[in-house]
C-alpha cells in the first residue's frame, strides 16, 4: 500500500546501535504488522500518527528535521 511517504528517503532515517535495534525489532514490526491489517483509511496523516503512537522518541526527531517542508503531513 502507497501513501506517497518515501521510506527510502534518509530524511526519515533514524541509526540504532545494533542492541537497540534487535532487542525492539520484533515489536515495532508487529505493531506496523497490525496497523497496515486493520481496515481503516492508511493516509499520510495516519501513518504519522502511527509513527508517533510507536515510537515518540524517533518521531519527535523527524518531525524537526521536516516539519518546515512538503513532506510534513500537518
Amino acid at each position: 500500500m502507497e501513501v506517497g511517504i518515501d521510506v527510502n528517503n534518509p530524511v526519515y532515517g533514524v541509526w540504532k546501535d545494533s542492541y537497540t535495534h534487535r532487542r525492539g525489532a520484533y515489536d515495532y514490526n508487529q505493531q506496523w504488522r497490525m496497523f497496515w491489517d486493520a481496515p481503516i483509511d492508511h493516509s499520510k496523516e495516519s501513518v504519522f500518527r502511527k509513527f508517533e503512537d510507536v515510537d515518540s522518541g524517533d518521531y519527535n526527531l523527524i518531525k524537526k528535521r521536516i516539519e518546515n517542508t512538503d513532506l510534513w503531513p500537518f
